[in-house]
């Protein structure tokens, strides 16, 4: 069985999957 996390930064009504190279906004919402 395989298994899969993805998380996102939430910024109002748009979601950004976290990855090392975008850059997200300190204190946003994670999940």
């Amino acid at each position: 069985m395989s298994e899969c996390l993805i998380l996102g930064a939430v910024d109002g009504k748009d979601v950004v999957l976290l990855q090392p190279e975008t850059p997200v906004i300190n204190g946003l919402k994670i999940s």
